[in-house]
């Protein structure tokens, strides 16, 4: 597991197979069930209790209208998640053992507000706090104990199955954004990760490839052996890329390579290296196959899309030019 990984299971508010969706509801209902509470605090005068929960319903409410209108959140969920266990405290204190069942609930909605690592702490700190405070009403230590463990299963249960669906969400993803034949990412994966803003601020190049006269091998040896070829071609790419130089299959015989803070005169020397290696690669049948490559740069004030354009028009000056050329903005005589 990454350390990335490991940082958004522990530290990160969970957005796994409808998280949000379950937080919403559930802050629905406590707004719902609440105002019972409050009346009934009020018909016995206790007027201090009803002025917190009626507080705690109010700021609630908010954060939910303000999450529905503008995608934010005023009031950090964490602080309410806190603000509703010292409720719950003050039920056990007031009216007894009957009303720790609450602790049960209010643990398990801590799961979906607050990230994995605090959740599992509040959680086990509330259970500490309310099996003392039912030791102090009951005067029963084991009955006590049950509530700890009883918390502390509900605890485990709710990280393994966090964490569960979290691996299930990232091995989904990344097989949606993978090319089943090649292993490489896809083109879908590359308009999604361009439209997310997720290749960065930098500045660097990217190599548009095209595998020159691919079409005679499916008509000459089938599309299994074409298949085969273009497994070996992505594999070959992949031995001459470094690490985070992203490698994509945009459709057919076409790639793209994404290479972040590179110039376009490095861009040029990596198209040279991917052409020369791929021209001497070993294929099946005793295939021999080039490559015709544009490059080009990007940066701030142009973006990725933009030079992917101009590139596709470079591999077309390169397949002009009689193929198995690399071609850039400085080429001359293509």
């Amino acid at each position: 597991m990454s350390d990335m990984t490991r940082f958004r299971q522990n530290f990160q508010v969970p957005t796994t197979l409808g998280s949000p969706v379950i937080a919403r509801f559930i802050a629905a209902v406590t707004v719902l069930i609440l105002p019972v509470a409050i009346t009934c605090y009020v018909v016995l005068g206790e007027y201090f209790m009803a002025l917190y929960y009626a507080s705690l319903v109010l700021l609630i409410a908010l954060n939910l209208w303000v999450f529905q209108k503008w995608q934010k959140i005023p009031i950090n969920p964490i602080v309410l998640l806190v603000a509703v266990d010292l409720g719950a405290f003050e039920l056990i204190a007031h009216h007894g053992v009957a009303t720790a069942f609450w602790l049960f609930p209010i643990t398990v909605a801590g799961f979906f507000y607050a990230a994995l690592c605090i959740a599992q702490y509040l959680g086990i700190l509330v259970g500490l706090i309310g099996g003392g405070l039912v030791y102090r009403a009951t005067g029963d230590v084991w009955f006590a104990l049950h509530l700890v463990l009883a918390l502390g299963t509900v605890i485990m249960f709710m990280r393994f199955m966090l964490i569960t669906m979290t691996r299930l969400e990232g091995n989904l993803c990344e097989a949606v954004e993978r090319d089943a034949l090649t292993l490489c990412r896809n083109r879908g994966s590359f308009m999604r990760r361009l439209e997310e803003g997720r290749f960065g601020a930098a500045p660097g190049s990217l190599l548009f490839i095209d595998i020159d006269h691919f079409k005679r091998v499916n008509d000459s040896y089938g599309h299994v052996i074409g298949d085969q070829v273009l497994r070996d071609i992505a594999d070959g790419m992949r031995e001459v890329l470094r690490q985070g130089e992203h490698l994509y299959r945009m459709g057919g015989e076409e790639f793209v390579v994404l290479l972040s803070n590179v110039p376009v005169e490095l861009a040029v020397r990596v198209g040279e290296r991917l052409r020369r290696h791929l021209a001497e690669k070993d294929l099946p049948k005793g295939i021999r196959l080039t490559v015709s490559i544009g490059v080009e740069g990007y940066s701030n004030r142009d973006g990725i899309e933009q030079a992917l354009n101009r590139a596709d028009a470079h591999l077309y000056r390169a397949k002009q030019a009689g193929r198995n050329i690399v071609i850039h903005p400085g080429s001359t005589g293509h």
